[in-house]
């Protein structure tokens, strides 16, 4: 009811008030009692249109918010795999590191024969890495991976797992199965230095301090420069590799930009309610 005839109602009810006493009888009782329920019927008019307002403004609201947000099955989020530029780069910086092993710093021949073959073994894990070429697509319901071809899907349910590690775990959070074989050649380089690690520690303890600072700086150190070479602003210089497990199927992404990381924050947070920015180490749960 608009404002007119509630002006109009008003009017009419001052107008009809009685008159005089004679006719303050039933008659008069009965009328007032009318008038009462139309002036009440005005007040529950006027509270139920700004109810109606009140859920209209809140409907349009809601429905705005809707809107604003991305519909990932029309328009997918990409994100490429920036992990075998890191590994490269890691190995670079290992080749240096033998190099100086090998003609600037006095060790024994078998050593360096031992550092000749690490080098094949782990250029070779470089050369046929199985995430070359990766791509990975968020959509509405899932998080599909895939090179030349599908590889694997993570489901978007409330059991899905988001953690964030370092770079160098890249590999152990990206396959879920046949993962120990392809990483042999690892654990074997790995097993073979930390023989030769207590050697040089019961020898000379000074050269295994060296060394050992020279093994973590390799492991931190090249995706560190690749970030302050790509894109310094990124939130987090370490731990920028989040992993995602739907408790089947999981994957790893490496983050090498802010863009990148706040397109994928804002997907989490549109699709499932998840902030990445508390999302701080390897012990973090969802």
């Amino acid at each position: 009811m608009d404002d007119d005839k509630r002006e109009k109602l008003r009017e009419y009810l001052r107008n009809n008030k009685p008159k005089s006493k004679i006719n303050l009888g039933n008659n008069s009782n009965n009328k007032e009692n009318s008038n009462k329920n139309l002036e009440n019927d005005l007040n529950s008019d006027n509270l139920n249109l700004n109810n109606n307002s009140d859920l209209d403004n809140f409907q349009i609201s809601n429905n705005k918010t809707n809107s604003n947000k991305r519909d990932y099955d029309k328009e997918p989020l990409f994100i490429k795999n920036h992990n075998p530029d890191v590994s490269s780069f890691r190995g670079f910086c290992f080749l240096v590191l033998v190099f100086i092993s090998l003609f600037i710093v006095d060790i024994p021949t078998d050593r360096k024969i031992f550092n000749f073959f690490a080098v094949i073994i782990l250029a070779s894990r470089l050369a046929t890495d199985p995430n070359k070429g990766k791509i990975t697509e968020f959509k509405n319901d899932k998080i599909v991976c895939y090179k030349e071809s599908f590889q694997k899907e993570i489901k978007i349910s409330s059991k899905l797992k988001i953690k964030k590690t370092v770079q160098m775990f890249y590999g152990f959070y990206n396959d879920n199965l046949g993962n120990f074989k392809q990483n042999i050649p690892f654990f074997i380089v790995l097993f073979c230095f930390s023989l030769i690690f207590i050697q040089i520690f019961i020898e000379n303890l000074y050269l295994f301090i060296l060394i050992f600072i020279g093994i973590i700086s390799l492991f931190f150190l090249p995706s560190i420069l690749m970030h302050l070479k790509r894109d310094k602003d990124i939130p987090d210089l370490i731990f920028d590799n989040i992993v995602v497990d739907d408790g089947e199927n999981k994957t790893s992404i490496l983050v090498m930009s802010l863009d990148e990381y706040l397109a994928i924050r804002k997907y989490f947070l549109d699709i499932i309610l998840i902030d990445l920015d508390k999302k701080l180490n390897l012990k973090s749960k969802p």
